[in-house]
């Protein structure tokens, strides 16, 4: 059964609650090179023709079963439902009410798998973009992604990928919808 892992703090309420049913992933990878050939694919550029990438398939199907997990490369087992840390290491302000948590956090089966295009316009005054399809949605219009994905509100979620993923040139990403078993 095939892993999907998490690491980021800001939907880790959302998934230990299970209200959490979708991720948003690269559906790219930088290409590496030696002696100024590419050795793990084809490359092709980004949208704007900038910066090489290399398209990559989808990592999950519809109807394939996979186990959600927390920090799935960490030695540690038990974790803190505040900071994400590991349980014994903790030194969250809020450590006398936090909770623990196991590693995995529970099996499920993937529902939806679509490709989506998400980008920013520093100059708009909705500066966020998703191209679904040949659609192209404002972020104020596609409050559905970031409250399926986890995030309080769209601007949360399109910050967090700009900050990974610099934005000013649009990029494609996979959408894994799941259910809960």
């Amino acid at each position: 059964m095939k892993i999907l892992n998490f690491t980021a703090v800001e939907i880790l309420p959302a998934l230990l609650n299970e209200n959490k049913n979708q991720t948003i992933r690269p559906a790219w990878k930088k290409p590496e090179f030696a002696r100024g050939i590419c050795i793990n694919g084809s490359p092709k550029y980004d949208s704007n023709g900038g910066n090489p990438i290399i398209e990559k398939l989808p990592r999950f199907s519809v109807s394939e079963k996979i186990t959600l997990m927390w920090n799935q490369r960490s030695p540690h087992k038990v974790f803190c439902s505040n900071c994400g840390g590991p349980f014994l290491k903790c030194r969250c302000e809020k450590r006398g009410i936090a909770l623990s948590f196991r590693k995995e956090l529970g099996k499920s089966v993937i529902t939806e798998v679509f490709k989506i295009e998400i980008g920013r316009d520093t100059e708009a005054l909705k500066p966020y973009w998703v191209n679904i399809g040949k659609i192209l949605q404002q972020a104020d219009f596609v409050e559905d992604l970031p409250k399926k994905d986890g995030f309080r509100t769209s601007g949360h979620m399109f910050e967090w990928f700009n900050e990974r993923y610099n934005l000013t040139r649009p990029k494609p990403f996979w959408v894994y919808r799941w259910r809960w078993l």
